[in-house]
């Protein structure tokens, strides 16, 4: 019986005949990135005068959690470490690994970075992003003489 990732493989669609290296290593990548199979997910939400964005990173440490805004660009990296074998354990089947996360996300406004706010509850990132106040025109009193 072939693995799973052998039964996606081009060369097992192909009858096991050579691929060139290039492509070769394209599938590879495409194949081994979580990510394009929809394992990471996020919503982006606006609501009257803030932005929210929710990401599904079960299984994370909160403390392993960084965000970061920048203009109207939001950047989310976490990392779970894979566990360490516990003392003389002798594993039939180990599928929980260590994991490395990292999404940017263009913002479709400017935020006021100052007021920003992150929960991380139930395996859900949840940010709320406050809008920048739209920039309001000034009223300029005219004095004759």
């Amino acid at each position: 019986m072939l693995a799973r990732w052998q039964e996606l493989s081009p060369l097992h669609w192909l009858g096991n005949r050579e691929l060139p290296q290039e492509l070769s290593g394209w599938f590879d990548a495409l194949l081994s990135d979580n990510r394009r199979f929809g394992n990471w997910q996020f919503n982006l939400t606006q609501e009257d005068d803030r932005f929210i964005v929710r990401i599904a990173l079960p299984g994370f440490d909160p403390e392993s959690i960084e965000a970061e805004v920048l203009g109207d660009f939001l950047t989310v990296r976490a990392e779970r470490r894979l566990e360490e074998p516990e003392e003389g354990a002798h594993y039939l089947c180990r599928e929980r690994s260590g994991e490395h996360f990292e999404e940017t996300i263009r913002l479709p406004g400017k935020v006021n970075a100052e007021t920003v706010n992150a929960r991380y509850v139930n395996g859900v990132l949840t940010i709320t992003l406050p809008r920048e106040e739209a920039l309001k025109p000034q009223s300029i009193k005219v004095e004759a003489k």
